[in-house]
């Protein structure tokens, strides 16, 4: 199947408003482990209640071994924790690699020791985000917690950029990233500064997201964060992940959404199932059909997230494109087709 067809297949059942969802789910992210060490205060894994591990390898192989390509190009292997803590790091990124993925994973630079220096750059890993979110101590120990150590994590930056440019390595891309926060704002310009350098490919201040919007704690520190990233409207609607993609545990326990972070909706098991299986299973069906009707009876996951990305349902879907066009242009609805969406509905 032609990845685009996948993806409009997919938008189809959305708009339909369809609970079956014909088309292949991308795989947002495969967790290999929930382990962490930092205590990050806009993270809610201090929350978490199920238990600290590690994916097996051979979970791993029998996940993306049924990932099609023209469902993922990019496989991102992480989820709430650190994949550099995971010492079969090089076995899993090699094997992804191999299958044809492009490999992508995000850390904080406290792992980045000469060990993990080495697998990344061996591995072939395709795109690296090094989360360091502050440009001075105080704000680094206070977003990051106590064991975070400012000038420790700038040496190991410094430290990996210069093992890749000695080994002359062309992989991964580097990302340096920042989260857009009340406590950051005033920062960011310097952020872009320090990081504008040579084998930096790219830095970004993200979004902050507020998770399932359980945290109250996580939602004070930003109190600028706007819900339904900046479309007023977008709550109103069903939210379009659960015809988009799902999400897997290192246990491989099946949820539809990375905000997901404690298994509350669980979807499936790939121990014992196929994402073919999971993917139109009845809790799968469950989940879109709460959506829809805004019953969260039996969802209690949803009902008070705040990163809903929904669109008014349309029975003429794709008709209907054509006013999309005069309202978004031609290039928005280009990149709405090639991206599943996210980027129409992040509007």
């Amino acid at each position: 199947m032609n990845k685009y067809l996948n993806n409009f297949l997919k938008s189809y059942a959305y708009f339909h408003q369809k609970i079956t969802c014909v088309g292949f789910p991308k795989v947002s992210n495969i967790e290999l482990t929930n382990r962490c060490a930092m205590d990050c205060k806009m993270c809610p894994r201090g929350s978490m209640k199920r238990p600290v591990g590690l994916m097996d390898f051979k979970l791993f192989k029998k996940i993306v071994d049924q990932i099609p390509l023209y469902a993922n190009q990019i496989l991102c292997i992480h989820g709430i924790g650190d994949s550099l803590l995971h010492p079969d790091l090089n076995k899993f990124i090699t094997y992804a690699n191999k299958k044809g993925f492009k490999t992508t994973t995000s850390t904080n630079p406290s792992s980045l020791n000469p060990k993990t220096i080495e697998t990344i750059l061996e591995s072939g890993l395709g795109h690296l985000t090094i989360s360091l979110d502050g440009v001075d101590s105080d704000t680094y120990r206070f977003i990051r917690g106590d064991a975070a150590d400012y000038e420790k994590a700038l040496k190991n930056i410094h430290n990996f950029l210069e093992e890749k440019q000695k080994g002359r390595y062309s992989k991964p891309e580097i990302e340096m990233s920042i989260i857009k926060m009340d406590k950051t704002e005033y920062s960011l310009e310097e952020f872009y500064q320090i990081w504008n350098l040579e084998g930096i490919d790219r830095v970004t201040a993200k979004d902050f997201i507020s998770w399932d919007g359980s945290q109250q704690n996580i939602i004070n520190m930003n109190k600028n964060v706007v819900p339904n990233n900046g479309r007023p409207d977008a709550g109103k609607f069903a939210c379009i992940r659960p015809w988009l993609t799902i999400s897997v545990l290192w246990d491989g326990r099946v949820v539809s959404c990375c905000y997901d972070y404690d298994g509350k909706f669980l979807l499936g098991d790939l121990n014992t199932q196929t994402i073919e299986d999971i993917w139109n299973g009845e809790k799968a069906k469950m989940l879109r059909k709460s959506l829809i009707e805004k019953d969260f009876s039996t969802n209690k996951l949803c009902e008070k997230c705040r990163e809903v990305k929904g669109a008014k349902p349309s029975r003429i879907y794709p008709l209907n494109m054509f006013k999309m066009v005069k309202q978004f242009g031609v290039k928005k609805i280009l990149k709405f087709i090639r991206q599943e969406g996210n980027v129409f509905i992040d509007g």
